[in-house]
């Protein structure tokens, strides 16, 4: 089942309740339970994707300074072998330290910093596809109990 098909299941299972002036008093605890359970599902799978395509795009961001930096370093190295002066050194430097410029105002992350955030946001990433696998399970569960009931 897809998201939309998911979404849509999910609000047909929250109608189908009707509101909470059509339950006995006796069964309101368990008609909010279901409710707002239901609702839970719906928005979380609302939002889930978009909180993944935003924890992607960071972690896609992360990736292209982390090979921008890897790139000018291997470039630095490469001129190593003529560097008379300690210019491309102090650059190695720099770079080590997260301050050697790529454009004016702009740095390169030092590599550390780099292979760090990536891992991070490589974190942030997964949590996000677990949440919204989670959301999907479990409303397919819900639905599957709608069926059965």
């Amino acid at each position: 089942m897809n998201l939309d098909d998911l979404i849509a299941g999910l609000e047909r299972r929250l109608n189908s309740f009707g509101t909470s002036r059509d339950v006995k008093p006796s069964q309101l605890s368990e008609w909010w339970t279901k409710y707002n359970e239901t609702q839970v599902h719906i928005t979380g799978l609302k939002n889930a994707p978009s909180d993944l395509a935003r924890a992607q795009s960071r972690l896609d961001d992360a990736l292209a300074q982390q090979t921008a930096t890897e790139q000018k370093e291997a470039q630095l190295k490469a001129l190593l072998a003529d560097d008379e002066d300690g210019y491309i050194t102090r650059q190695l430097q720099l770079l080590a330290e997260g301050r050697l410029l790529a454009a004016p105002g702009v740095i390169f992350w030092a590599p550390d910093h780099a292979t760090e955030r990536v891992r991070e946001l490589t974190r942030r990433r997964d949590r996000a596809q677990l949440a919204l696998d989670e959301l999907v399970r479990e409303a397919e569960q819900l639905l599957g109990e709608t069926v059965s009931s």
